[in-house]
């Protein structure tokens, strides 16, 4: 630490671990002597300059280093993450929201904010979403996040599926957990109403696509059963419309991702395991976000990295997700019809090349 700048580490204990982490940063930060209280994760890989960029940070500001990840083992589900946090969150969502001026808010490693103000906006919540919720926060007393260019904070991803599956499960309760306790609160930010907009779709993303997707398997079962073959009107126009945002979001990517050295194809596969992937979890998904919407407090499973991430695998959820759909395809087929056949077995082909691309062949796993 001392190469970073920083001296005299000490490291403290509580003497009673109760709450979730915004309980033990809280505790923490009240027996800090600075003025300026960095945070960072355990897993974090700090940036060489990352106590010069904090130290600038404001009087009413907290300051955010950015987030990306790394990957201390190859997997495939690592080697996705990796990919969609690159150029969907630290490229778009961070890069993109700075550069065009938009509220930004601050992910859990690699925040800076001074003591005064930590303590006036009332410090972490003892909840699961407490990088998200400290943000609103701050805009709340009419402070705001601010991103510091230069090189991110980089986090360890889950390398096996499961502790994967269980980190985006809670990050999805988060978001359906934080419209429910702030919801139009979010509308009273100090800013122009487009920023408002945009920072309440920024909260609302992962419940939107989570129910948008698991709508649209419930939807389509359901006219496969009722023998139609083309939607009504207004729900055609709005799948022509997913279309085409998909098509949009895969070429930006592809323009992001080239420069890399990254081709179309390449980039179409890559977001095209995640849409799969997201449907074939979307029901699951989906109860976490009934539960954030209801307040309900889930317990924290602290996510395992490097080898321990690796234990469990495909278990009982996704056993039943594919029994339930063969069913439905053999029931299908037993009553000949051939509509909800087809969507059938378009689901069941789906979950199965999402869950053959998570899967770690003994073959193809390394360290990076």
């Amino acid at each position: 630490m001392e190469a970073l700048g920083v001296p005299n580490v000490k490291a403290l204990r509580r003497p009673s671990p109760v709450g979730y982490k915004g309980v033990a940063l809280n505790w923490a930060a009240e027996r800090a002597s600075g003025d300026v209280l960095l945070f960072l994760d355990v897993d974090s890989v700090p940036p060489p300059d990352m106590c010069h960029r904090a130290l600038a940070v404001g009087e009413r500001e907290i300051l955010f280093l950015g987030w990306d990840g790394h990957a201390p083992l190859k997997t495939p589900v690592a080697s996705l993450q990796l990919f969609l946090y690159k150029y969907l969150l630290y490229h778009v969502a961070i890069l993109g929201r700075h550069n065009t001026g938009h509220p930004v808010f601050a992910l859990g490693s690699g925040i800076a904010v001074r003591k005064s103000f930590f303590r006036e906006i009332g410090g972490f919540c003892n909840c699961t979403a407490d990088d998200y919720d400290i943000s609103i926060k701050a805009y709340l007393h009419g402070g705001r996040v601010v991103y510091a260019p230069g090189p991110p904070v980089h986090v360890e991803v889950p390398a096996g599926y499961e502790a994967f599956k269980k980190q985006y499960a809670r990050w999805t309760y988060n978001s359906a957990y934080l419209i429910s306790v702030y919801g139009a609160r979010i509308f009273k930010f100090k800013m122009p109403l487009a920023h408002k907009l945009s920072a309440f779709l920024n909260v609302a993303a992962h419940p939107l696509m989570v129910l948008t997707t698991f709508a649209m398997m419930l939807a389509g079962l359901a006219m496969g059963y009722a023998g139609i073959l083309l939607p009504p009107l207004y729900i055609l126009v709005f799948q022509l419309a997913l279309a085409l945002a998909a098509f949009l979001q895969v070429y930006y990517v592809y323009k992001l991702a080239r420069r890399d050295g990254h081709g179309f194809f390449a980039v179409a596969g890559r977001l095209a395991a995640s849409a799969a992937l997201l449907l074939a979890l979307s029901p699951y998904l989906a109860f976490y976000v009934l539960l954030g919407l209801l307040k309900r407090r889930i317990r924290w499973y602290v996510t395992p990295k490097g080898l321990a991430s690796l234990a469990g695998g495909l278990g009982l959820y996704e056993l039943g997700l594919t029994a339930v759909l063969t069913a439905l395809l053999l029931f299908a087929v037993y009553i000949a019809n051939w509509v909800l056949a087809s969507n059938a077995a378009f689901l069941l082909l789906a979950a199965a090349y999402a869950l053959a691309k998570v899967a770690i062949p003994s073959s193809q796993l390394g360290r990076g």
